[in-house]
């Protein structure tokens, strides 16, 4: 995974985990490489790739990402 992906990855969790942290939450789970995080409102799936999809119960709606090949970030200084 190139250094883009990692970043993309590390954020998208970092930011789901403050979601789930602040929610009435279910739980979050691992299935080989997807992860799940899930409340009494929203499922989310995180595929390998950065993918997210974010399932509405409520509204029995789905929000899939499309998966790019441009990378999110550009010109990160650490």
């Amino acid at each position: 995974m190139n250094f883009f992906k990692q970043i993309s990855v590390f954020l998208t969790i970092f930011v789901l985990l403050g979601f789930y942290a602040c929610s009435s939450s279910d739980g979050v789970s691992q299935e080989g490489d997807v992860w799940f995080i899930e409340n009494s409102h929203l499922k989310i799936t995180i595929q390998p790739t950065g993918v997210l999809n974010v399932y509405d119960k409520k509204g029995n709606r789905e929000w899939r990402q499309v998966a790019s090949k441009d990378p999110k970030f550009r010109s990160i200084l650490v």
